[in-house]
Order: C-alpha cells, then sequence, then structure tokens
C-alpha cells in the first residue's frame, strides 16, 4: 500500500513537467511561425490532449488545499498507482513523439494532430479514468 498525497504529488509532476514540455515546444514552433495559420488548429490538438486531465489534477490538488488532513494517512494500492503511472507515461510519450516524428513523417502536425485522435482519446479516456480515482478521493474525518 502507498500513501494516497505522495501518489498524488508524483502524478502531479510527471504531468506537470511532460505538459511543460510539451507546451514548450510548442511555443518554440510558434514562435518560428512554424504552423503558420494553423498554429491554432496544433494548439487545439494539444491542449485538448493535455488540459482536461490536468483541470482534474490541478483543481483537486486545489481543493484538497482546503482541507489537507482529509487525505492524511489514506493508503491506496500499489498496482493502482502504477497503472496510472504507466498508462500516463505511454500517452504522454505518444503525444511527445507525435510532435518530435511530425518532420519525418512529411506530414503538417495539424494534420498529424487530427488523425491521432482515433488512437489518443480511447487512451485519454483509460488515463483520465484511473488519475481520476487518486484525485476524487477524499475521506470524511
Amino acid at each position: 500500500m502507498l500513501e494516497l498525497i505522495k501518489c498524488k504529488r508524483k502524478i502531479v509532476i510527471l504531468w506537470g513537467s511532460a505538459s511543460f514540455i510539451l507546451y514548450c515546444f510548442l511555443f518554440a514552433q510558434t514562435l518560428a511561425d512554424k504552423h503558420g495559420q494553423h498554429t491554432t488548429d496544433v494548439w487545439g490538438w494539444l491542449l485538448q490532449c493535455t488540459l482536461p486531465t490536468l483541470s482534474l489534477i490541478l483543481g483537486m490538488i486545489t481543493f484538497d488545499s482546503f482541507n489537507p488532513t482529509s487525505i492524511e494517512n489514506v493508503n491506496v494500492n500499489k498496482f493502482t498507482f502504477h497503472i496510472a503511472i504507466a498508462l500516463s507515461t505511454v500517452y504522454l510519450l505518444l503525444i511527445l513523439s507525435i510532435i518530435l516524428f511530425q518532420p519525418a513523417s512529411g506530414k503538417p502536425l495539424w494534420e498529424l494532430g487530427s488523425s491521432s485522435n482515433i488512437y489518443l482519446a480511447p487512451i485519454q479516456g483509460l488515463v483520465s479514468g484511473v488519475v481520476g480515482l487518486f484525485f476524487s478521493k477524499q475521506t470524511n474525518k
């Protein structure tokens, strides 16, 4: 068993740092005008891939800050935590790989992003479900 608060912190660090890296890549490409008139499409794709889960995580972290004792001494299953980390890592690496391997594909990023939804959306659903379990857990003491 693992402490819920430590699990939440590790998930926040993973999602926060990975999202920061993804946004930095796209920000640099935006400054270089790599996507031209399709910049909004590319940002829309990346934000729809990351913002729902980030919003859930940050919203619940904020909620926890108003009642920090609600999750103290709560333990969670180690296997479930490892599933959350593994699915999150695979999902975030898939997004990064789309951005990094775009030049080799010969297709613009807005096309790759649009076509990637066919395989990213199901994974995002799984990730949101398992990560959401960690951030919806509250106890009444």
